[in-house]
């Protein structure tokens, strides 16, 4: 049914474009010269390529004062360097793992329904671990029934041989290692489309379509963009098309692939599949801000310019800005999640920094967006505002996520702000469990190589305990990764976006070692995204030396 509406829309565009032609006694131009009616492209924008900007860490004071100079400075910064290349890995990968994790439950909103696909999970890792007890504990009775006979040969064996040490005890694993949630679930269920395991969520279609088309145009052309996203989602598309991917195409068509822009549309879309853009976009060199050269304003920009093309809506791109502005901090600022919530409040805040000058921009037509925003979205929470108060949103994360009178747990504030695919709630709910679970906990950042004093003697027991204590970090950032993801999933609803979020929010801050092994084998053409991702990083960094 979709198809053939494509087909008709084709049609008609088609006609009109012969009646134009007719009209002005030629050809009528290009299908899409001059736009449409509400565009709000101008054509040396949507025809040209934004490239990626060199990005450049910046250091903290502290840091600076830590790394001083010389040797030591320079291996500081190196390692520091490789600690904000993990963390773009880990935003953009953390996001696909986290939104692949939830598309088996992904928008099914009935309570008992979620909480019997819990048990019946619970059931069976029931009996899978007790299958493996009994397995190990059978493997212990041979081992000793070998190691009985072995001591038996000779008599001197009995005697001098020591009692068998006892066997290590399974209760060594981390009370959270227990926890039962509903990733990856088998055959997944979502009542608006069948997918396959493995395969993304229709979030993360689209934010790997994003991230296919950076990385094979070396940047950001809008026009370019459009025509990839017209030929994945059109025509013989075997997947969800959702009411922005409908809207888009219908004008793709219309116009027969002339210049469009995407639909009077702003949901969840506009900041899930952004991961990618932020990876190659943000973080540009210190004091780049308040130039045309690279920093906060050409990410920006490159948000807007992705988001018109499928959501070309004022309040999808307020949104997906601020988003942005979110993980861009955590990612290149090294900022904790916390911090740059509330960094982002006070730029949306300000008329002189990136965030705060669109905002001051759009005061003028705030008004009728706001009434616009009420009637379509019936007065729920934020609607009478339009959805265009970020600041206030972002704060209300905070008051839920951190303060102490106010905290709430994943599930308490998604059943207060709504777990569907509108904003804020959407993205609110996303940043408040990210929040709700780093809130208060630190890693240690010191430098793996060894101090040049140390003795060669005592260096192979030194590297032997901080391996240890790496992979305890390690093994520590992985389990927080899979609760905040689990607590994202089973509250249900629009839970893919929700997941996807969080997991770009963690990888962002913990880099790309807290995305489980176990996990990412879970994810189809997992090592292909990784190569996507590690590519646009390499471009980057080309360009910076």
């Amino acid at each position: 049914m979709e198809d053939e509406a494509l087909r008709k829309a084709a049609a008609a565009g088609a006609a009109r474009a012969a009646a134009r032609a007719a009209a002005v006694g030629g050809d009528g131009g290009s299908a899409g010269e001059g736009g449409k009616e509400g565009d709000s492209f101008v054509e040396d924008e949507y025809n040209t390529l934004q490239r990626f900007p060199p990005f450049r860490r910046r250091q903290t004071r502290k840091e600076e004062e830590e790394g001083g100079g010389g040797e030591i400075g320079a291996a500081a910064e190196q390692e520091g360097e490789e600690a904000m290349i993990s963390r773009a890995l880990g935003a953009v990968l953390g996001s696909v793992v986290g939104d692949a994790a939830a598309m088996g439950v992904h928008w099914i909103y009935a309570p008992d329904e979620l909480r019997k696909l819990w048990e019946a999970r619970r059931d069976e890792q029931s009996k899978k671990k007790k299958e493996e007890e009994q397995q190990k504990e059978d493997e212990e009775v041979r081992k000793k029934e070998k190691e009985e006979e072995k001591l038996q040969q000779t008599e001197d064996q009995i005697t001098a041989a020591p009692a068998p040490a006892p066997a290590p005890l399974i209760t060594t694993l981390k009370n959270n290692e227990s926890e039962i949630g509903l990733e990856f679930y088998q055959p997944p269920r979502s009542p608006f489309f069948s997918y396959p395991h493995g395969r993304p969520s229709p979030y993360g279609e689209q934010t790997l379509l994003l991230l296919r088309s950076l990385h094979h145009d070396l940047g950001l052309r809008p026009s370019l963009y459009a025509r990839a996203y017209a030929e994945q989602y059109g025509e013989g598309w075997e997947g969800y098309r959702d009411a922005s991917t409908k809207g888009f195409l219908r004008r793709w068509y219309e116009e027969g692939g002339g210049r469009v822009a995407g639909a009077r549309d702003w949901q969840a879309n506009c900041f899930a599949r952004l991961p990618p853009l932020v990876v190659g976009f943000g973080g540009g060199e210190e004091g780049v801000r308040e130039g045309a050269g690279g920093g906060e304003r050409v990410m920006l920009r490159a948000v807007e310019h992705a988001t018109r093309v499928t959501q070309d809506d004022d309040r999808a791109v307020a949104w997906g800005r601020g988003a942005a502005g979110v993980l861009s901090r955590i990612v290149f600022e090294k900022q904790t999640i916390e911090m740059a919530i509330r960094e982002v409040v006070v730029a949306l805040r300000d008329p002189q920094t990136p965030l705060g000058e669109e905002e001051g921009r759009r005061e003028g037509g705030r008004e009728g967006l706001q009434e616009e925003g009420a009637r379509e979205e019936g007065g729920r929470e934020g609607g009478k505002e339009g959805g265009l108060d970020l600041a206030r949103a972002f704060e209300q994360v905070l008051f839920l996520g951190v303060e102490e009178e106010m905290r709430k747990d994943v599930c308490e504030t998604v059943a207060r702000l709504g777990k569907n695919c509108h904003l804020p709630n959407s993205l609110q709910t996303a940043l408040h469990a990210a929040l709700f679970y780093t809130h208060g906990v630190s890693f240690s950042t010191k430098s793996s190589s060894l101090p040049p004093s140390l003795p060669s003697s005592l260096a192979p027991a030194a590297v032997t305990e901080q391996q240890q204590q790496q992979q305890q970090q390690r093994e520590e950032k992985q389990q927080l990764f899979k609760r905040a993801i689990r607590a994202a999933i089973r509250e249900g609803g629009c839970c893919a976006s929700r997941a996807g979020w969080v997991g770009a929010c963690l990888g962002g801050w913990m880099g790309i070692e807290c995305v489980p092994e176990e996990w990412r084998r879970e994810v189809s053409g997992f090592d292909r995204i990784k190569e996507e991702v590690e590519e646009i990083v390499r471009q980057r960094r080309r360009k910076a030396q």
